[in-house]
């Protein structure tokens, strides 16, 4: 294991975040990887990082932002469908609620 204490800080991230998907908390599962992501990057720009540390958290980044590419556009139409479908009486609230935490996180992201 590297010696950066960020490691063990993105580890736990990383728990709390699956811990709040096992608890259906899908706002603190966003905050939580909101989190690690912002840790993350704050390595790779540390120039007092070790070469290692710094690449080895830009392989995790582009990994993690490989797969948001991939699920996130799936995920956004599901919530939006939800959202919108007249039945989903039941659900449309967490719906909304996760539709509104998504965008307010990738805007964030994206600046």
């Amino acid at each position: 294991m590297p010696d950066d204490p960020r490691w063990l800080e993105a580890m736990a991230l990383m728990e709390v975040s699956n811990a709040a998907m096992e608890r259906g908390d899908v706002t603190e599962c966003i905050r939580s990887i909101d989190r690690y992501y912002k840790m993350l990057t704050r390595l790779v720009d540390d120039p007092n990082a070790a070469e290692d540390d710094r690449a080895g958290a830009m392989e995790i980044l582009d990994e993690f932002i490989r797969i948001a590419r991939t699920a996130t556009p799936g995920a956004l139409r599901a919530l939006d469908r939800i959202v919108n479908d007249p039945y989903a009486d039941g659900i449309r609230a967490n719906a909304e609620k996760s539709l509104a935490g998504a965008t307010e996180q990738i805007s964030g992201w994206l600046g």
